[in-house]
């Protein structure tokens, strides 16, 4: 998935978006960000709901959705507030959080550190030796299973090195999401959504969290396998000194990042495998790209009120160590790149929404000039 996202981050989300508020009156009202214009803009866009893509791109199971919630209880998205979980029973299966008991034994006795009580071990962590958790995987909550694995000759403690041991588990319990726990960690979830798909929404419940992460997990996969056809298929007419501007900006951090290091900015470049001509190349992609999904968004009515960025910055201030304010997360993450990703993530759904989901072999692979789309230059209009 981390892959998928920067393949994702590359064909538009890191782009430089210039955004203001529109207000209305002096109480504070839900608003469309709108975005300035350029002179640069889309002449022909690739009609991309004339495309198809596999089945198996888009298909979600219940294993990744179980996976993903097992993964919220062991806190790898977020810290999460495990009040309101309940304590299941049922057999155990892979990404399952379970609670255990265990003692280990080598030759008959106990070792130390071999023992705890009330352990919560997530199914898939890798956490215990070889065979430790894949061990427990079938059994029930309230079983007691002996377990006769062996430490790895690498081991850490020499003590224990490539000895036998045995494990005593009692599976205490299984943890359950559930309605509560999902509103107990709205915020923590909205900071999951928009790391890994730029989604906004806060769920309250399970059933509206698993929607969620179904749509945003075909969008995701949708864009990764089309969204370059897409931007090969479309037309551009490209103002030469915004696009200057544009690189310049763009070359600027990596410029502070050379002087750093007492680099030239030619020298940063070769050390990172690259020069001059292809960094300007990229950037005239990226810049090209921020068109494309603006112009999607204009065509399709997206945009971002400033209630959702408010509940995104929200949720990043609450779930970092490095901000502990909205003004500190502005002047890391300007509003225009963070309400950008949040367009970027509307588009993505509205496309996935808009292709024809067929057999792996029927998938369109091309777009045909007959199925461009000729359009009228960007406006934006304010409220």
């Amino acid at each position: 998935m981390k892959n998928k996202l920067k393949k994702l981050l590359a064909v538009g989300l890191s782009v430089s978006m210039a955004l203001s508020l529109a207000s209305c009156g002096k109480s504070k009202k839900d608003t469309k960000i709108v975005l300035d214009t350029y002179n640069s803009s889309v002449t022909s866009l690739a009609d991309y709901a004339s495309l198809t893509v596999g089945a198996s791109v888009v298909a979600g199971d219940e294993a990744y959705i179980k996976q993903l919630e097992g993964r919220m209880l062991n806190s790898e998205y977020f810290d999460a507030d495990l009040t309101h979980v309940s304590r299941g029973s049922g057999t155990v299966e892979e990404y399952d959080l379970v609670n255990i008991d265990y003692t280990g034994y080598i030759d008959g006795a106990k070792f130390e550190n071999g023992e705890d009580k009330d352990f919560n071990l997530f199914i898939g962590s890798d956490t215990f030796i070889d065979g430790f958790e894949d061990g427990l995987v079938g059994h029930k909550a309230g079983e007691t299973v002996s377990l006769e694995l062996t430490f790895p000759e690498e081991y850490y403690s020499e003590d224990l090195a490539g000895k036998d041991v045995t494990f005593d588990v009692t599976i205490n319990y299984i943890h359950r999401i559930t309605d509560k726990f999902i509103e107990d960690n709205k915020v923590g979830i909205t900071h999951f959504l928009y790391t890994y798909y730029y989604g906004y929404e806060a769920p309250t419940s399970i059933s509206q969290f698993e929607s969620i992460v179904n749509h945003r997990y075909k969008a995701l996969n949708v864009t990764t396998e089309l969204l370059q056809t897409i931007y090969d298929e479309t037309e551009f007419d490209v103002d030469e000194e915004e696009l200057e501007q544009y690189i310049q900006e763009k070359r600027e951090p990596y410029e502070v990042q050379a002087k750093e290091y007492n680099m030239t900015f030619e020298e940063f470049l070769e050390l990172n495998k690259t020069d001059e001509d292809s960094f300007k190349a990229y950037c005239e992609t990226s810049f090209k790209q921020m068109l494309l999904i603006r112009e999607i968004a204009r065509q399709e009515g997206l945009y971002v009120m400033s209630s959702e960025y408010d509940q995104v910055v929200k949720a990043e201030v609450a779930n970092s160590s490095s901000f502990d304010s909205k003004e500190a997360f502005e002047a890391a993450s300007p509003k225009e790149i963070t309400a950008g990703n949040i367009l970027a993530g509307k588009v993505y759904k509205a496309i996935s929404d808009k292709v024809t989901i067929v057999e792996d072999s029927e998938t369109t692979t091309h777009i045909s000039e007959n199925a461009k789309e000729t359009i009228q230059e960007t406006t934006v209009v304010e409220n």
